[in-house]
């Protein structure tokens, strides 16, 4: 009986973080400027959810200082890497309808397609490795596409928890307005899982190099 209530309380804890997260994250926003607050107060989100991820910080100590000062933090870099990334996926798309209209070249809408879903995956790893990687924009585009090679399991499971969340905002509309803690918790969750494996391999092969 203990056992359940304490999963309860956790449970609880967890989903009044969530809702805390949206809105500090929303109030991040607003601070910098809404347009040009989307992108760092996302990169907030994710360093947060990383810090519970890594036991670095209890759920109940999040702070609405904590999530605007992050957001700061990665002001410049999650600006140019998201209008970049929204830029390129946005040409895409656009030859996407072109070729479907006008030039009706069937390999090149599949070869197009299959770019478009390569860019999605390398988004999803974008801010998780702004933040959790001191990188240049340059390099988080790298480490990001690495993190798609190397993470396919992990990049499987984030299309089935977009594909959850999606259904349940169907059933429940209302959920739509929680954007961070339902549609982009399995992004932070899987892409942290992602790079833990990563820097697991990386510390072994470092390890084994050491022992030859």
């Amino acid at each position: 009986m203990n056992d359940i209530a304490s999963k309860s309380l956790r449970a609880g804890e967890y989903i009044i973080f969530a809702l805390k997260l949206q809105v500090f994250c929303v109030v991040a926003m607003v601070r910098f400027g809404i347009v040009f607050g989307i992108f760092p107060a996302l990169a907030a989100a994710f360093e947060r959810f990383f810090a519970v991820f890594g036991d670095k910080e209890e759920v109940d100590f999040l702070k609405l200082s904590d999530v605007v000062n992050d957001a700061k933090k990665h002001f410049k870099k999650a600006n140019i890497i998201g209008f970049l990334s929204f830029a390129i996926m946005l040409v895409l798309a656009i030859d996407i309808r072109i070729n479907g209209k006008i030039i009706q070249n069937t390999y090149v809408h599949i070869c197009l397609i299959v770019l478009l879903l390569l860019c999605l995956c390398v988004n999803f790893y974008l801010f998780p490795s702004l933040v959790r990687y001191s990188l240049t924009v340059k390099d988080t585009f790298k480490q990001a596409f690495f993190l798609v090679l190397c993470s396919v399991p992990q990049t499987i499971a984030i299309f089935i928890g977009l594909a959850i969340a999606s259904y349940l905002s169907v059933l429940f509309p209302l959920l739509a307005l929680l954007p961070i803690p339902v549609f982009f918790f399995s992004i932070a969750y899987f892409s942290f899982q992602a790079m833990k494996r990563l820097e697991r391999m990386n510390e072994e092969a470092m390890n084994s190099e050491k022992d030859e």
